[in-house]
C-alpha cells in the first residue's frame, strides 16, 4: 500500500436525502469542496441507486406473479469460497457455471479485497473499502474516494478476477479478458452485476429470450476510474449467458439472480471417477460422431464453425478460451505446420506408420513422438475432421496453444459412451455434468498426457449427462464422442 502522511482531519457524517444514509470520513474541505461532494452523491442517487431500489421492489412483485414461489433469489457474492480458489461449478445447483479466457486460467479466480496485496504481488486498486473512506481501508485510487460516482466505502469481501500469466499471488491481468457466466436451464431474470476498478472500456453483453426469440443487449460499463464500485442494473429475463468483457483489469464483485427452485438445492458432489453405468444394449444404440458429416448426412467442410449440426440428436456445440463461441473443424489429413498456418502435431496418420499398415503406402503428415507406432497414443489411422478451440488471429484453422474448453450440451440428459482425443501432452480433464434425484451432479476424469500427435479413447460410460465439458491446458483436438441420440 501506498504511504500516506497522516495530517489533521475533521469527521463528518453526511446522510443523503435521496437515497439510504451514507457515512464518510472527510478530510477538511472548503466549502465548495462540501457542495461538490453533496452534487456528486445526489448525481448518483438520482441516477443509480434509488431508481435501482425503486426498481428491485416493483420488479420483484412482478416476478412473484409470473413465477410464484417457483423463483428463488440468489446474491452470488463470492464469499462462500476461499481467496485463490478458480471457480467454475460451486453454483450449478442454480444453473451457473462460470469461465474465464484470457488470462493465465480458463476459470475466474476469487481476489480477497480485504487484502489485496501480498509483498509485490496482488492490486490494491481492487482493495475495498478506499482508503479515503471513513473506515480507511486498502483500497487506493481516486475512483472509489467517497466523493465519487463510484465511492468504495464498504466491505466487499471476496470478487471474481481474469487471473494475470505468470502471476505468484491472485492478481488481475493487465491485459483484461472475459468472464463468462452461463446458465443451462437459463436463469428466470438476473437483476444487476457488481463491479470493481472500471476504468477502461468494459462491456456486459448479454444473451436471453423474450418471446421465445433469443436476443442479445450490450451494455457499455461506466469507466468510474481506479478502485471504483458500482451496481449496474441488467433487468432482463431468461438469461442464458452473461459475458463481461474487460480492455484491461476489472473484476465481478456479485451478482443477483433468480432460478427456479424446483431444482432441488443439495450441493453437487464431486468424485473422480464416478462409477459408470452403462445401459443394456437393448435400451441404447450409440451413434458416433466423428464431425465429417452433419446429422442429416451433409458433409462438413475444413474450418466451419460448428454449434446446431446435431441438435436433431439433441447434441448442441460450444467453446470458450479462444476465437469465437464456436469450436471449429480441423482436417487432420491436412494440418499445415506451425512454419507456415496449422498445426503437424494434429495431423493424422503419424508420418512413421508408413509400411506398418499396408494400404497406407505412403507417410501421413502428423508429426509427434505421442502418435508414433508402438507408442501408448499410436495414431496410424486416418482421423478425418477434428474439433478444435480456435487460436485467436490465426487466418487458417489452428487450435490454441494457450487451450481454452469444448462443451458438449446434452438436450434430453442423455448416455454418453466415449470421446476421442488428439494431441494431449498438457494438463487436460473432462469435467461430466449428470441428472440424479439429488439434482444436478458432476465428476472430472484426468485425461492421460499422452504426448504430441497422439490418439486416445477416454471411457465416459455415464447416463443422463446434461452436459459435458472438455478442459484444455495447451493445443488439442477432439476425434468423435459417441452418445445416445435421444433419452432413452
Amino acid at each position: 500500500m501506498k504511504q500516506r502522511t497522516q495530517n489533521f482531519r475533521h469527521e463528518a457524517i453526511i446522510r443523503s436525502s435521496i437515497s439510504y444514509s451514507t457515512m464518510f470520513f472527510v478530510k477538511k474541505q472548503s466549502l465548495a469542496g462540501i457542495l461538490a461532494l453533496l452534487l456528486a452523491l445526489s448525481a448518483k442517487d438520482a441516477t443509480g441507486e434509488k431508481e435501482t431500489e425503486a426498481v428491485e421492489e416493483t420488479s420483484h412483485g412482478n416476478l412473484r406473479k409470473l413465477w410464484g414461489d417457483e423463483c428463488t433469489w440468489f446474491n452470488l457474492d463470492f464469499d462462500d469460497v476461499n481467496k485463490g480458489d478458480y471457480v467454475d461449478y460451486q453454483w450449478v445447483y442454480t444453473g451457473l457455471v462460470l469461465s474465464a479466457s484470457g488470462g493465465a486460467n480458463n476459470k475466474p479466480r476469487v481476489f480477497d479485497t480485504g487484502t489485496p496485496t501480498n509483498g509485490n504481488c496482488g492490486d490494491e486498486d481492487l482493495g475495498s473499502p478506499n482508503v479515503d473512506c471513513w473506515w480507511s481501508g486498502p483500497g487506493v485510487g481516486a475512483g472509489g474516494a467517497p466523493w465519487q460516482p463510484g465511492r468504495n466505502c464498504d466491505k466487499l469481501g471476496n470478487v471474481i478476477i481474469i487471473q494475470e500469466p505468470g502471476a505468484s499471488c491472485p492478481d488481475d491481468n493487465v491485459n483484461g479478458g472475459k468472464i463468462v457466466f452461463d446458465f443451462n436451464p437459463k436463469a428466470e431474470y438476473v437483476q444487476q452485476i457488481g463491479l470493481l476498478d472500471i476504468d477502461y472500456q468494459t462491456t456486459i453483453t448479454v444473451d436471453y429470450y423474450e418471446g421465445g426469440v433469443m436476443k442479445q443487449k450490450i451494455i457499455p460499463v461506466p469507466q468510474l476510474g481506479d478502485n471504483s464500485y458500482q451496481l449496474l442494473w441488467i433487468g432482463l429475463p431468461q438469461v442464458e449467458k452473461i459475458v463481461m468483457t474487460a480492455e484491461r483489469s476489472a473484476a465481478i464483485t456479485s451478482l443477483k439472480y433468480c432460478y427456479n427452485k424446483d431444482r432441488p438445492h443439495q450441493t453437487p458432489e464431486q468424485t473422480t471417477p464416478h462409477p459408470p453405468t452403462t445401459p443394456s444394449p437393448d435400451t441404447c444404440n450409440p451413434v458416433k460422431v466423428d464431425f465429417d458429416k452433419d446429422a442429416n448426412g451433409n458433409s462438413i467442410e475444413k474450418g466451419r464453425y460448428v454449434k446446431d449440426e446435431w441438435s436433431q440428436w439433441g447434441l448442441t456445440l460450444k467453446a470458450g478460451g479462444g476465437e469465437g463461441t464456436k469450436p471449429r473443424i480441423f482436417d487432420s489429413s491436412d494440418p499445415g505446420s506451425e512454419d507456415t498456418c496449422g498445426d503437424a502435431d494434429l495431423g493424422s496418420p503419424n508420418k512413421k506408420c508408413s509400411g506398418k499398415y499396408g494400404h497406407y503406402g505412403h507417410y501421413g503428415p502428423g508429426i509427434g513422438i505421442g502418435g508414433e507406432p508402438g507408442a501408448p497414443g499410436e495414431n496410424c489411422y486416418p482421423l478425418g475432421n477434428l474439433l478444435i478451440v480456435q487460436e485467436p488471429g490465426s487466418p487458417c484453422p489452428d487450435d490454441n496453444k494457450n487451450g481454452g474448453f469444448i462443451t458438449f450440451e446434452f438436450k434430453w440428459g442423455q448416455y454418453v459412451d466415449s470421446i476421442g482425443l488428439v494431441d494431449i501432452d498438457y494438463k487436460t480433464t473432462i469435467t461430466v455434468a449428470y441428472k440424479s434425484k439429488y439434482g444436478l451432479k458432476y465428476y472430472d476424469i484426468n485425461v492421460p498426457e499422452l504426448g504430441d500427435n497422439s490418439k486416445q479413447t477416454v471411457d465416459i460410460k455415464q447416463k443422463d449427462v446434461v452436459w459435458l465439458k472438455l478442459n484444455f491446458t495447451r493445443s488439442g483436438g477432439v476425434s468423435f464422442i459417441k452418445f445416445c441420440p435421444k433419452y432413452w
